[in-house]
């Protein structure tokens, strides 16, 4: 690139010349494909810059205004996303077009919902640009009866529960009588010692006193723990540690055969945003308490899953602005894990944005703490 622009330069008075035309030639088709990179990347400066270069070597470069989508799946359903007056991208009635299987389609640059059966994919797309999404596999992996799984078409794509865990999900996970017995091994040692952490029964804390279930046992044997309420096994578990998320997550796949682990930040942040910037929470750019369950209106607990319809990621996830924080892998910058999303307990909107994100010890456990799975393919 440097020797052709000295080139070009050094000719600029005889733009006829063979040396300075070969120059031309290949910045031109240097600029155009680095222009293609930026939109593809919806990179506005390099779409700035590179334009202007081209137009200084006579080229008209005209914007396009529409790119192209396919998927690798079933054909689905276009809707176009609009924002409605609360600052959600909703899907617009009637759907545009149904894109046929594994087949490139042009459309207009914009925001669109994909649907196919119940599956859902929010994506963007940009002027220029050619997206291609890989869609849910046909065959979800099996789990507990009540568990649903829906797919985030990243690369490389993966399975994330649309739901937190609930009480009676990980109270089903205590009933194992292996883990049951880790539990009472652990309550054994916290009696002896109370400076030692009680590991898996929902706490407030790292004492006996601050579990946010009824336990009852001597010293010498735990009898039993189970929720304080009937009605609260809808509700997301909280009260557990990264290491109790953990441990469920190793139950759980030598209970399926599946790949269970917590999310990464960057899994759990592209399940509430699929890059999209307008998506400053998982619904879109507004903000409402009453599209989250959030503090506002104060609660003494968290409503079951799914109470808050409005809070719903690209890909179907709910959830993942309110009702609980949610564990993931990575470490943490201060301390060693980390939570995203907010809670129930939370009035700051900042706390309820997608790019909400806490750094903890691993071992904490709070009240408006719990997690969600995720499923390798």
């Amino acid at each position: 690139e440097g020797a052709a622009r000295s080139a070009a330069d050094a000719l600029a008075g005889e733009p006829a010349h063979a040396d300075a035309l070969a120059a031309n030639a290949l910045l031109i088709s240097l600029y155009r494909g680095r222009l293609d990179d930026a939109r593809r990347n919806g990179a506005l400066p390099e779409i700035a810059a590179f334009t202007n270069l081209l137009r200084r070597l006579g080229v008209d470069v005209a914007a396009p205004t529409t790119g192209t989508l396919m998927v690798d799946g079933p054909a689905v359903e276009v809707r176009r996303l609009a924002e409605d007056g609360n600052g959600r991208l909703v899907a617009v009635e009637p759907a545009l077009q149904t894109l046929a299987a594994a087949t490139p389609g042009a459309l207009p640059q914009d925001r669109y919902e994909l649907r196919a059966g119940d599956e859902i994919a929010c994506i963007q797309v940009r002027p220029g640009a050619a997206t291609r999404l890989t869609w849910a596999p046909a065959t979800r992996p099996k789990l507990p009866a009540g568990m649903r799984l829906r797919w985030v078409p990243a690369e490389p794509g993966f399975w994330l529960a649309e739901d937190e865990v609930t009480v009676k999900q990980y109270a089903t996970f205590l009933a194992d009588p292996a883990v049951a017995e880790r539990l009472r091994a652990s309550w054994k040692a916290y009696c002896a010692d109370t400076s030692t952490p009680l590991a898996l029964i929902p706490r407030q804390g790292s004492a006996a006193d601050e579990a946010v279930w009824y336990i009852d046992g001597t010293p010498e044997l735990l009898n039993s723990w189970r929720p304080k309420s009937k009605d609260s096994l809808a509700e997301p578990v909280r009260g557990v540690s990264r290491d109790d998320a953990l441990a469920y997550c190793r139950w759980l796949s030598q209970q399926s055969g599946a790949v269970v682990r917590l999310p990464t930040l960057a899994e759990w942040r592209f399940a509430a945003t699929g890059g999209d910037e307008r998506r400053v929470h998982p619904w879109g750019p507004g903000f409402d308490h009453a599209l989250a369950s959030s503090a506002v209106p104060p609660k003494n607990h968290p409503p079951a899953v799914g109470s808050a319809p409005s809070d719903r990621g690209p890909f179907g996830h709910r959830d993942l602005a309110g009702s609980v924080r949610e564990w993931v892998s990575d470490p943490g910058l201060v301390y060693d894990a980390r939570i995203a999303g907010g809670a129930w307990t939370d009035e700051d909107p900042a706390r309820l944005r997608s790019d909400s994100v806490e750094s903890l010890p691993a071992a904490a456990s709070f009240n408006a703490i719990g997690f969600r799975i995720l499923v390798q393919p």
